[in-house]
Parts: C-alpha cells; structure tokens; sequence
C-alpha cells in the first residue's frame, strides 16, 4: 500500500486508525480487522470524528499521534463533488456535545454481535465490558451514544434525501448472510433476519432466550438473577480489572484453541443475560435523553412475539452498528494509502 503525506488526503476521506492500546487491539480482534477507529477527513488539516467529549474536529497530527498508522479510504466512483459528504460531517459537529463516544461502548456491540474465541477469560471480559458500558452510558446525562464509524457512515449514507444516492455506502460484515431462521421459528430481527449479527453470537442467544420466555410467559428480564457459586480459580478472574482481562483474554488466544463446554457454559449463564439486559436497559434510557435518571426496568411482556422496549432498541441498535471494520472492508471504498505519524 502507498504511503501518503497529509497533503495528498482529500475532503471526505474516511481516516480508519490503527491503535496499539489493549482496548484497540481488543476491537481489533472481536471485530477480525485491523482498525479500531474511524474519523472524516475536513478538509484543511481537520478531521471531524467521535469522541468521549462527543463530536469534535481535531488537526489531523493530533488525530493520528497515539496511533501506529492510519488507512485512507475514499468512494472508488467519482460523484462529481464530496461536498454533501463533509457538509453532512459539518452539520453533525455543530451539535457534536449532543454525541458521546467511548472505546467500551463499541466494545459491548462488538462482544454482543460477534462469534468470539473462547477461553476462560472470555466470560467475565464480556460481563465486565456490559457492566462498565451501562455506567458510562448512565453517566452521558442527555448525550446519545455515537460511534466513531457510525459518524463516518452517516456522512454518507445521509449526504443526500433521494432514493438513490451516490454517497451510500453498503455495508455487509459477513460474507454469507442468513435471510430466514429454523423452520417454524419467529424471530425478531436480529439473530436471523439481520447480516450484522452472527448467528453464535450473544445478542443472538439473547434473542433466542427471550423469544422463548416471552412465549412461556415467564419473568423476560430475569430480575431475580440467581448467583452461581464459583470456585477459588473463578473468583480470582472475577476480580480482575478490565485492562487485565483483556490483557490475559488476547494471551491466552493465541494459544492452540481448545474448546470447553465449561467455557462455553458461561457465556450462556443467567448472569450473563442478566448483564445484557442492564446494558440494554441504559441504552435505552440514553436514547430517551433520561441519562442519570434513574431507569425503570421495562415491562415484562407475555405473549409471542414481543419484548420490552429496552431489548426491541437493542435489536435495533445492533441493526444499524457499523464498525471501522466495516468501512475497512466496504467494497464502494478503495484504500488511498497509508500515513504513519510524523
């Protein structure tokens, strides 16, 4: 790939980032890439891009100076003029301190919609993720929850209001998507009639499970989670702290995979739905502006086919998740080079 100097990006340029931290190489390899951020580029040594302040433009050095490289992707057909692209990226930074962004975030959609490796530290990595996402969500007060490459992606796809819009960028993670689930099966529409869930993944279980406890008219949120007694081993990884985690996680992934049905179990444990539910839960209450309110547990509902409402936003949120993955791999990009910081 071709190195580039600043000069030679353009306006509207998507700037895909490479990062050495634990957490970006821990999105990284949930994600199968190797970006772990994405920003616009403005024009005039400015890139527009999501942060944990929300929105923000920044020089393009000071973007790139705590990564490894960055990728410059740009739309292979020529539209005439990016000027819809960056005048999109422009309108969305003027109300930018409504967004907030942080790496734990994508984190949590990245563990719900992925087919990950297991091993022993993958549990409690994922409920430990969950957990600290649903604080950081409750703490944004009236901020909406933006990701880095969903700010990318909506400068295009939202360029121009016509049908056919020459900025729209098709995303479509996985390379073989599944249009219809087990014969006689409703889903609701992430595990089986959405392309950007896998179908072993958690948010796909998760669906799964409340499907059939909404049918059976059981408790759907699992208020009452019951504690699972753990051995001396268990707690000692319980009590990590994130960074270590995911530190022991990415370690002991590159050993010779061994699968485990005792692995396997904790990640299908009341626990660990009972901390997808309180995610969804605080996004829920993010998306309705109630931030440090305190959140009322959605309804329980019984009868087919319906779900609280803080799941049905979950399903909905994941339907729409694009991650610097995606844009990596979307076909209507082609890589421009790659920068290194000075």
């Amino acid at each position: 790939m071709d190195t580039l100097n600043k000069t030679e990006v353009m306006p509207g340029d998507i700037v895909l980032y490479h990062g050495d931290s634990l957490l970006a190489k821990l999105i990284q390899f949930f994600d199968g890439t190797e970006m772990n951020h994405a920003a616009i580029y403005l024009g005039e040594g400015m890139v527009g891009e999501a942060l944990a302040g929300g929105l923000k433009r920044r020089t393009l050095e000071e973007s790139l100076s705590d990564d490894e490289y960055v990728i410059v992707r740009r739309l292979k057909t020529d539209p005439g003029t990016i000027d819809p692209v960056v005048n999109k990226a422009r309108d969305y930074l003027a109300i930018g301190n409504r967004y907030g962004f942080e790496q734990i975030f994508l984190l949590a959609f990245l563990g719900l919609t992925r087919k990950l490796q297991v091993n022993p530290f993958l549990g409690w990595l994922l409920r430990k993720i969950f957990d600290q996402a649903a604080a950081w969500l409750m703490d944004q007060g009236h901020k909406q929850p933006m990701i880095c490459s969903e700010f990318a992606y909506r400068c295009y796809d939202e360029a121009l209001p016509v049908a056919n819009d020459p900025y729209a960028l098709d995303i479509a993670p996985f390379p073989a998507p599944f249009s219809e689930g087990p014969p006689g099966v409703k889903s609701f529409s992430a595990a089986f009639l959405n392309p950007k869930v896998h179908r072993d993944s958690l948010l796909a279980w998760t669906e799964d499970v409340t499907t059939r406890r909404s049918r059976s008219g059981s408790n759907v949120l699992l208020h009452s989670i019951p504690k699972t007694k753990l051995s001396a081993e268990e707690r000692k990884i319980a009590a990590m702290p994130l960074e270590t985690l995911a530190k022991n996680y990415l370690e002991e992934a590159k050993k010779p995979l061994a699968r485990s049905r005792s692995f396997e179990a904790s990640l299908r444990s009341p626990e660990m739905l009972g901390d997808i539910y309180r995610f969804s839960q605080a996004l829920w209450a993010s998306n309705r502006g109630q931030g440090r309110k305190a959140v009322k547990p959605p309804k329980t509902v019984r009868g087919a086919s319906e779900v609280p409402e803080a799941l049905e936003n979950l399903f909905q949120t994941a339907a729409d998740f694009v991650t610097p993955g995606d844009l990596y791999g979307c076909h209507d990009l082609f890589s421009v080079g790659r920068m290194v910081p000075e």
